[in-house]
């Protein structure tokens, strides 16, 4: 178990995190829903988590992924399984409760894959607090699931729909697909780059 004085570092398989926590801080401001595709073992929720955090703002935060050892796409072409088994499913959870707990945080998992979750919350996701809501903005998303270009596109245009005025969309694994496609798409649909790295780069809506 982890707690929110070492988050960071818990198990992630990419770089340049600093952008997703200055896309967390940066929007925690901002209405709607965080939102992450691809936990794996927990990282870059964390991540947000703790961002939203120390801004005064805990997160009511998406977390999307099936896990089940499942075939996944990392790039265009290839289909291969990887260690995403249901037992570094129930760590990353468990991981992430604690943080959740202690940040004030609240965590609606989905074990579903990204299609699935769009099929089924294009109408928005039920929050429950004292009320119960159906939220359908989201102020930041962190699209790290499969990694072809139909699918990152699919995802886009999805939460693009959903996104607040301000919002950040922040992506990984940039060079595994052809995101010149996503990013034309967004900079065309009133998005404007908000950071760029090697692996990843955020989005910021201005329109």
């Amino acid at each position: 178990m982890v707690s929110l004085n070492d988050y960071a570092d818990l198990p992630g398989d990419s770089q340049e995190y600093e952008i997703l926590s200055e896309a967390a801080w940066s929007t925690a401001q901002l209405m709607g829903l965080t939102c992450e595709i691809g936990l794996r073992q927990g990282r870059g929720s964390a991540i947000i988590l703790n961002a939203r955090a120390t801004m005064g703002r805990p997160a009511t935060h998406v977390a999307i992924d099936p896990y089940g050892n499942l075939e996944y796409s990392p790039n265009d072409t290839a289909r291969v399984r990887l260690d995403y088994t249901n037992d570094m499913k129930e760590l990353a959870l468990a991981n992430l409760h604690l943080l959740a707990a202690q940040t004030h945080s609240c965590i609606y998992y989905f074990c579903l894959t990204d299609t699935a979750f769009m099929a089924r919350y294009k109408d928005g996701v039920p929050v429950y607090d004292e009320h119960v809501l159906l939220v359908n903005d989201y102020s930041l998303v962190h699209f790290d699931g499969p990694h072809t270009t139909r699918d990152v596109q699919l995802e886009t245009e999805f939460f693009a729909d959903k996104a607040v005025m301000g919002a950040k969309f922040v992506y990984d694994d940039v060079d595994s697909y052809d995101h010149g496609k996503v990013d034309s798409w967004l900079l065309k649909e009133g998005w404007e780059v908000s950071r760029k790295g090697t692996r990843k780069i955020s989005y910021r809506r201005y329109r």
